[in-house]
């Protein structure tokens, strides 16, 4: 129940453990912390049997938590969150910049919901993911791995799947069946294969695989070049899409960074034959509201 003031972590190696109900970096059980800042080092958090990884114990408080650099592995103890707040608890300001390797995982639970990978503590249902990752668009990765995976398991690289997930706006999650997943500039990838295909001349086709949303400079390329069509192959949310993109179609929204399925389907589901899924399952998964 004790107080502590703002923890400030620039180097090293930091490892933390909560007890029971505590967070592995952060407060107590019906404790309180300042804020939490992570700049350097290898900073590794797990939580107690409630507790954040990095945060809030159950219950607890904790100022804002801003991660901009240094290599980062949270696991969320039982419905606990990898990064932000304890069981049945909402997340403090996160605020994620810079360059971080982070590495998360919240804690399962079949009582409250999951804990989120970084956000809230589970409630009824799972928490929810959030934070401010507007300064992560081409630098640092946010790796996500399935809930409940300790951090002794991250760090040791047994893990043989993990995902992707960068910025606020439709961020993509870009699958990997690789033990390291895939880094947040993986649509430099992309963008050598249009310029590959741009080179050779004429109508061209990029098959690309894995990626469920396409960054702005991606679009404005396709965009510039009507003659190539990218078609991308990936799955979300537990649909397989295949969708045609082609660049004489695409319409750049100055307010998109990232162009996700949601957007992309609707979008272009008509440029291809074989375009999957159909519009029905489409539907069904996203039915439009009724006013």
């Amino acid at each position: 129940m004790g107080t502590s003031g703002d923890i400030t972590i620039s180097g090293g190696e930091v490892s933390g453990t909560g007890g029971e109900s505590g967070a592995g970096i952060g407060s107590g059980s019906h404790g309180t912390s300042g804020d939490i800042t992570i700049s350097g080092g290898e900073v590794s958090g797990t939580g107690g049997h409630n507790g954040a990884g990095i945060g809030r114990g159950y219950p607890g408080a904790s100022g804002d938590i801003t991660i901009s650099g240094g290599t980062v592995f949270a696991s969320g103890g039982e419905a606990g969150a990898g990064i932000g707040s304890g069981c049945f608890d909402y997340a403090p300001n996160i605020v994620i910049s810079g360059d971080p390797q982070i590495h998360v995982s919240g804690g399962p639970s079949s009582t409250f919901g999951d804990g989120a990978g970084i956000g809230e503590g589970g409630r009824i249902n799972a928490g929810s993911e959030g934070g401010d990752f507007s300064g992560l668009w081409t630098t640092g990765s946010v790796y996500y791995y399935p809930k409940g995976t300790a951090v002794s398991a991250i760090k040791s690289g047994t893990i043989q799947s993990a995902s992707t997930t960068i910025g606020t706006i439709d961020p993509p999650v870009i699958s990997s069946t690789e033990s390291t997943p895939l880094p947040v500039d993986c649509m430099q990838e992309v963008m050598d294969d249009i310029n590959t295909a741009i080179a050779l001349g004429g109508e061209q086709t990029v098959t690309i695989k894995g990626y469920s949303a396409l960054s702005s400079d991606v679009m404005e390329l396709l965009a510039e070049h009507p003659q190539i069509t990218v078609v991308s192959e990936f799955s979300f949310d537990g649909l397989d899409y295949k969708i045609t993109i082609p660049g004489s179609a695409v319409k750049l929204n100055p307010l998109i960074k990232w162009y996700g399925p949601k957007y992309l389907f609707p979008m272009f589901y008509m440029y291809g034959t074989d375009t999957t899924p159909s519009l029905q399952a489409y539907a069904e998964k996203y039915p439009v509201p009724v006013s």
